[in-house]
């Protein structure tokens, strides 16, 4: 991959984030994950810094959401412009790095985070590549107090940082507009998960960051000592 020279990560916004403090209602979300990627949020798009997991990651995702909506309703997936009119959610979008593919692929994308931060971010990067995304600083709870509804809600690397997952996930329920897809993705709770995200991705190959969170292991390490799994998942979302 090549290297980004340091006046073209300036031009990208990577730099010179200015610091915005979080003036929306987030009950359904820990301030110290905000707050941590708040901080983060500067380095987003560079595939070279503390996200750069993400961008190699992000073409599984895209081919995943592509197929799955594609199917749900009737498309060709071969199109450019499958998505076209689809109203997609994506909720924890942080800068958009989902978004913009899924704005490209046509779908009318609706970006939340409640880290201003990376909304910020977000924001300026799209406007720089010219794509069209509605994004806010805001959470879940808002939208469907408002009415809002999506036909896909996403929630992709989010429910391991909610203190409340069930409520989440009804919210995703209540967001969903009938017939249409919620997909979340998810760190397992499985012996191989631990190996190849902790062991491997974080401590050898450092993919992940490793700070220290409150004595009780590194980052990922406490979000897979949760206890939840995809049949977890699936049981809340139908009892929606």
């Amino acid at each position: 991959m090549a290297k980004v020279s340091a006046p073209e990560r300036r031009s990208r916004g990577w730099d010179n984030v200015t610091d915005v403090k979080c003036s929306v209602s987030i009950p359904s979300v820990d301030a110290a994950e905000v707050e941590s990627f708040n901080k983060s949020a500067a380095t987003w798009w560079d595939p070279e810094g503390e996200s750069r997991w993400l961008h190699r990651y992000n073409p599984v995702r895209i081919g995943y959401i592509r197929a799955a909506a594609c199917r749900q309703f009737g498309r060709d997936s071969k199109v450019s412009d499958c998505l076209r009119g689809l109203r997609i959610l994506d909720i924890g979008c942080g800068a958009g790095v989902l978004c913009e593919p899924l704005a490209v692929l046509g779908a009318e994308v609706v970006g939340t985070d409640p880290a201003d931060r990376a909304i910020e971010v977000a924001i300026r990067h799209a406007r720089q590549c010219g794509v069209d995304i509605d994004y806010r600083a805001t959470t879940a709870e808002t939208l469907r107090k408002d009415g809002e509804t999506f036909v896909v809600v996403l929630a992709m690397e989010v429910i391991e940082h909610v203190p409340d997952r069930d409520q989440f996930l009804r919210l995703c329920a209540d967001l969903v507009r009938p017939h249409g897809l919620v997909i979340l993705s998810t760190l397992n709770r499985t012996t191989k998960s631990y190996w190849q995200a902790i062991v491997i991705g974080e401590y050898i190959l450092r993919f992940f960051r490793r700070e220290r969170t409150n004595g009780s292991g590194s980052f990922y390490q406490k979000k897979w000592k949760r206890p939840w799994r995809p049949r977890g998942s699936a049981r809340s979302i139908s009892a929606a």
